[in-house]
């Protein structure tokens, strides 16, 4: 499905997600859906044995630092 300038991004997003954002590039996203396909994948090495930079570690925090009254429920 991804195409030559998306790498292989369905093994570690999801094909739902990846089709999703590809039919609707416009789209935005709530902080809760980004959380939700961030937190869903599947553990691709044993914790301590490798690295992989992620950007998703930005979401939670923009989240806690959103006014209560700003954020919705999602």
């Amino acid at each position: 499905m991804p195409g030559p300038l998306i790498p292989d991004t369905t093994r570690t997003l999801g094909e739902e997600f990846v089709a999703a954002l590809l039919d609707h590039p416009e789209r935005q996203w709530t902080p809760g859906e980004l959380l939700k396909v961030a937190s869903g994948g599947e553990q691709r090495f044993e914790p301590g044995t490798s690295w992989e930079y992620c950007n998703s570690g930005y979401i939670l925090p923009g989240l806690l630092s959103t006014p209560p009254h700003e954020r919705t429920n999602e």
